[in-house]
């Protein structure tokens, strides 16, 4: 999803994700409806990522699965207590490629950092990443060091990034 994709981009990291996963095991898809949703420069880069095969940008939606689209944004927003669909529409987009992937392949998961939205993913079966997992991924399949790990979440934080209480220390001693 785009929160992701943005929290990566601010620490300069977003190669981490087609590094983390190889093309001969997963394939790296975001959809073009994320991609519209996110800013320059950003968007430059990840459009750059696809240019150069490490990413997939799937085409836009047809009108038939959009009810599907709704349906979980529904779910989302009713989970937040929100009651605004429209705000979890890019979230939704996420999962129901992601369903569609796992109905087709078998298996899939997808890279979310909002709350409600993973919890219905997971209600769904898909397994489900944040940002912050790619990261510790990355660290324990030594692509990067811990030192550098440990570098990127205080990055993200001095770039404004907020954790709920406990959260960052314990990656920090997961990476540490």
């Amino acid at each position: 999803n785009t929160s992701p994709l943005i929290n990566l981009g601010k620490a300069n990291a977003l190669d981490l994700i087609p590094s983390l996963f190889t093309k001969e095991e997963f394939e790296v898809v975001i959809p073009t409806e994320v991609i519209d949703e996110i800013k320059p420069p950003l968007d430059r880069k990840v459009k750059q990522m696809h240019k150069e095969g490490k990413i997939l940008i799937s085409p836009p939606f047809i009108s038939s699965v959009m009810n599907s689209v709704i349906q979980v944004a529904q779910e989302i927003a009713m989970n937040a207590n929100t009651w605004e669909p429209k705000q979890h529409y890019t979230e939704a987009y996420v999962i129901v490629k992601g369903e569609l992937a796992k109905s087709s392949l078998g298996g899939a998961f997808v890279l979310i950092d909002e709350k409600d939205a993973k919890t219905i993913a997971r209600q769904k079966g898909l397994r489900v990443m944040n940002h912050i997992d790619i990261i510790r991924d990355c660290v324990r399949k030594e692509i990067i060091t811990q030192d550098d790990g440990l570098h990127l979440l205080e990055t993200l934080v001095s770039k404004g990034i907020k954790y709920k209480p406990g959260m960052l220390e314990h990656y920090k001693i997961v990476l540490s």
